[in-house]
């Protein structure tokens, strides 16, 4: 999702542990968060426009994303 939201010319928000940091320069064409950094997280989506969204919100989303990677790499 990263690469293509780039190609449309959208910021993106991505953590400092994955490889699409590599593409990002922070302030420029996105930003580098800490990996489980709800605060800045939440700072940035409201700063580009998004919904005010609350601290618990990102947490569930990083929780479910996290279970979801988990559950990838236990198939394989």
């Amino acid at each position: 999702m990263c690469i293509r939201d780039r190609c449309y010319g959208r910021p993106v928000i991505v953590t400092n542990n994955m490889g699409s940091c590599d593409i990002v320069e922070h302030g420029h064409n996105g930003f580098i968060v800490n990996v489980r950094d709800v605060k800045n997280i939440k700072n940035y989506i409201v700063g580009l426009g998004g919904r005010n969204i609350s601290e618990k919100e990102i947490r569930d989303i990083i929780n479910k994303a996290e279970q979801k990677n988990k559950n990838l790499i236990f198939q394989k």
